[in-house]
């Protein structure tokens, strides 16, 4: 019997159980009343199955759900937005990075008295300096000094949702540390001594590690692939295996399982055919593959337990078992089945990328399997020599990649907007290297290292030089043209779409050419039809739009001019060297609108919240003009964007008092600065010198003002008097007090007023007397931290103004 059908319903199930929707008491009682007549009078085994499986599916969800919500409520209500004192148990191995480290606390106590947040989980966030860790493990009962909060999101089209991926681990709840000292040990309690014996053995071979290695790049490989630390893998090696489409290669997956569980599985098969009574009484391969299961269990606790890891021993666990009972044949439902084990135990892995692409990578592969097994068939004469069988494997391993690759396409693009072209050769390279060569010495010299630490620097030795080699390569690689392709975010329906057509075309033996043909036919022509109103929407809207995107307490803005020229006016900022919010916020909407590039990019002043996504912009979307003002502060954000400018082919402006006013489709923009001195004396003096840009259409304008403060607002009113005037303004400097005077505002004149500004933010924007002069004036006021991105469209005459958060 096929569990297709189970499966089918299960997860519609949990779909239909993730919505958030009220459902009346007497719909659920007709749904039993329905799964009961269906038991009772539909003969088709298939059908009762999938809606048993469907109510199932809704039923373990809802048992899964984190306490989240009520946990988070009663414990800021208690803290009253202050620090306390929090106590509970480590829950999961701390995740260790260059500058900080990160724990999740299951919670017991809250300023040392019981709680009714008890079992609430807090992610925890420490800043360490100086190469300090805090040493604690999993079982560990500390308590922690923080103020709790609730996770923000970046509220834009096209950004991760961090709260639901929160909410899905059960996390209601985070925190930030900026002294470790701030930590108390209780040494006299603990929990789970055994996952804290394997926290250690995992320390120990960290510890080996940065003892024996010279280098970054190998250190965190090694730490990567050994125990499943990602902090020390650097961001430029990062991007470089993600943009060929082998970055699962340094990133702790079922692959790595896979390869562990092969090359045991191969160690005890010759180790046991020796054996001349096993051979006799046992099957060798069977009892192989038992005894694989103990060192790849062994391989999910010392990388960490991490939950991709343990999926994939859930699905070797099943294949050895189908094996062992003879049921190897049966592919499909071996795929099946692990899925519903998994979906069972933890509903929300539905929604996790890497189980959709694990699923989706072994499905290709069983799925294409036919037609490899054809045409390696078709290639009998490459039998007869040693380099023919050698040229025939490799072969089929590029058709296996291949295959591979084109299953995961769409998921690849619509996570991660690559489509890895090279990464269909380098699979065939990279694999065997790290999975066969550099994985088992990385596991023997850690060993080696705890246990005879002056024989592992050999070893050591010869595997840094082994992964400095293949990281140049893979660098080389990705710098090449075309190494992978940029697409923008695709919709759900489109990926429906993509897939239909690999369906029929897989099936073209079962429903006919004919049939095939047609299909194909009428999805190919929704796919034309889809691009075609895409194209329309974003080159030929006559009307003009401005996205004032969150990027929390930054400035970031796309203009669409009509027929479809886009600037983008600043680019926002983080405080993390490890998030880049160009890529991550500012690029995810640009994509989520179909469009891959950008025509200007404007850099209002050299400010961290201002320019800190740009450089990333600037290197993907390429601008073809630049402008920006004539401030070159000595800062790592700056140097960065001008390293991004001069890498670029775009022209670069620099503005002054006589930039010319360009005309783009019937809008007119214009650059304003205020003339200066010394740019760099002080920040305020910096704010001062940002460029002013005002976009005028037909009737509506809109003034942008970065972050300009009281005397600049005077001396721009006096130097442009009504030039400065317009519909909608730009708070500047996120509505500060120290800007958006009275005057100023009189001096504007508008009716609408947008303030970028970040949720909570520890500068207490937009000043309350700020606030109080824009409603005076009878001025509506619009903020990014309230109501998410912020788009105006607008015919030149009337004005529509849409929230991402209602």
């Amino acid at each position: 019997m096929s569990l297709l059908p189970v499966l089918i319903g299960l997860v519609s199930g949990i779909l239909l159980s993730s919505i958030q929707f009220f459902i009346p008491v007497y719909a659920y009682i007709m749904y039993c009343i329905l799964i009961l007549l269906v038991w009772l009078f539909v003969d088709n085994r298939y059908v009762w199955i999938a809606a048993i499986a469907l109510s199932i599916g809704m039923i373990s969800l809802y048992r899964n759900k984190p306490l989240s919500d009520n946990c988070a409520i009663n414990l800021i209500n208690r803290s009253d937005n202050k620090k306390i004192y929090i106590s509970g148990w480590i829950n999961e191995p701390v995740g260790i990075y260059p500058d900080k480290e990160r724990l999740l606390l299951k919670i017991e106590r809250v300023n040392g008295g019981i709680t009714n947040a008890d079992g609430c989980l807090i992610q925890i966030t420490v800043i360490t300096k100086n190469g300090q860790n805090i040493n604690y493990f999993t079982g560990d009962y500390i308590t922690v000094y923080t103020k709790p909060r609730k996770p923000l999101n970046y509220k834009n089209p096209g950004s991760f949702d961090y709260i639901a991926f929160l909410e899905r681990k059960g996390i209601s709840l985070v925190g930030y540390i900026n002294d470790p000292a701030l930590i108390q040990k209780n040494i006299h309690r603990s929990e789970n001594s055994v996952i804290r014996m394997i926290d250690v053995l995992r320390l120990s071979i960290k510890d080996a590690i940065e003892l024996h290695v010279k280098g970054q790049a190998p250190r965190g490989i090694i730490e990567a692939l050994v125990i499943g630390e990602q902090g020390f893998v650097s961001q430029d090696i990062r991007k470089a295996f993600a943009s060929t489409g082998i970055i699962h290669i340094i990133v702790v997956s079922g692959l790595h399982l896979a390869i562990i569980s092969h090359i045991f599985y191969l160690f005890f098969k010759l180790l046991l055919s020796r054996l001349r009574y096993l051979c006799l009484h046992t099957n060798i391969p069977k009892l192989s593959l038992i005894f694989t299961i103990f060192p790849a269990f062994a391989f999910v606790l010392i990388s960490g337990a991490n939950l991709p890891v343990i999926r994939s021993f859930i699905m070797i666990t099943v294949y050895i078992v189908l094996f062992v009972l003879n049921r190897n044949k049966a592919r499909w439902n071996a795929l099946f089945l692990s899925a519903l084990i998994i979906l069972l135990v933890e509903p929300y892995a539905l929604y996790s990328v890497s189980f959709q692409l694990s699923f989706l990578s072994v499905g290709s592969i069983i799925a294409f399997g036919p037609l490899i097994k054809r045409l390696s068939e078709n290639m009998p004469k490459l039998k007869k020599h040693i380099l023919g069988r050698g040229l025939k494997g490799l072969i089929g391993m590029l058709c296996v990649s291949l295959f591979v690759t084109i299953g995961l396409s769409g998921v690849l693009v619509y996570y991660f907007n690559t489509l890895p072209l090279f990464g269909i050769l380098l699979n065939v390279i990279i694999i065997p290297l790290f999975g066969y060569i550099i994985l088992p010495l990385s596991f023997l010299s850690s060993l080696t290292g705890i246990i005879m630490p002056q024989l592992s620097n050999n070893f050591f030795s010869v595997l840094s030089l082994i992964i400095n080699l293949s990281v140049e390569f893979v660098k080389a690689a990705s710098n090449l043209s075309y190494a992978s392709i940029t697409l923008p975010t695709p919709d759900v329906s489109e990926l429906v779409l993509y897939y239909t057509i690999v369906l029929l075309f897989l099936n073209i033996k079962r429903i006919g050419s004919k049939f095939t043909i047609i299909g194909v036919s009428i999805t190919a022509l929704a796919m034309f039809l889809d691009a075609g109103a895409c194209i329309y929407k974003t080159h030929y809207n006559k009307e003009l739009s401005i996205t004032f995107l969150d990027v929390r307490q930054g400035d970031s803005a796309l203009i669409e001019f009509p027929y479809g020229r886009t600037m983008l006016i600043d680019g926002g900022g983080s405080f993390s060297d490890n998030f880049d919010i160009g890529e991550s916020v500012v690029a995810r909407y640009i994509w989520s609108l179909k469009r891959t590039s950008i025509d200007y990019a404007v850099a209002s002043h050299p400010q961290s919240d201002h320019i800190g996504g740009l450089g990333f912009i600037i290197k993907c979307f390429k601008p073809k003009d630049i402008y920006k003002n004539d401030c070159d502060p000595d800062t790592v954000v700056y140097n960065n964007l001008d390293s991004a400018i001069k890498h670029s082919n775009a022209v670069l402006h620099v503005v002054d008092a006589y930039t010319s006013i360009k005309d783009i489709n019937g809008a007119k923009v214009e650059f304003f600065i205020i003339p200066h001195d010394n740019c760099l004396a002080s920040q305020k003096a910096i704010n001062n010198t940002a460029i002013i840009t005002k976009i005028t259409y037909k009737k509506v304008s809109i003034l942008f003002t970065g972050d300009i403060e009281k005397d600049a607002e005077f001396e721009l009113a006096g130097l442009y008097g009504d030039k400065i005037s317009a519909t909608i303004l730009k708070a500047a400097h996120h509505g500060s007090n120290t800007s958006n005077t009275g005057d100023f505002i009189d001096a504007v004149k508008p009716s609408i007023v947008i303030i970028s500004v970040g949720e909570g933010n520890a500068f207490r924007m937009p000043a309350k007397a700020v606030l109080k002069r824009f409603f005076k004036k009878d001025v509506r006021v619009f903020r990014t931290d309230r109501s998410g991105a912020i788009k105006v469209t607008t015919d030149g005459e009337k004005i529509h103004i849409v929230s991402y958060i209602k």
